[in-house]
């Protein structure tokens, strides 16, 4: 069931002009192949693209699920 923070990320994201082409930057930017052939540099490297599609995959999820889309978003910590 979306959340409203997954309402709110799909109203910036895909209702609002300037929210579309900042997904679409971001996904240009982030979500390139993230392997790269190589030895231990490029093992880095790989994880590294890995860590940058995390941001972007969390948005993407966040607005699947507003759209009713059943994929897994972790909720944010409760603070204790």
């Amino acid at each position: 069931m979306p959340t409203e923070i997954d309402t709110l990320f799909q109203r910036v994201f895909e209702g609002h002009h300037e929210g579309v082409k900042v997904l679409e930057h971001l996904l240009v930017r982030f979500k390139r192949n993230p392997w790269v052939r190589g030895g231990h540099e490029a093992e880095r490297e790989t994880n590294r693209r890995f860590g940058n599609t995390e941001v972007v995959d969390y948005i993407i999820a966040r607005i699947n699920r507003a759209n009713g889309v059943n994929e897994h978003v972790e909720d944010e910590p409760t603070e204790t």
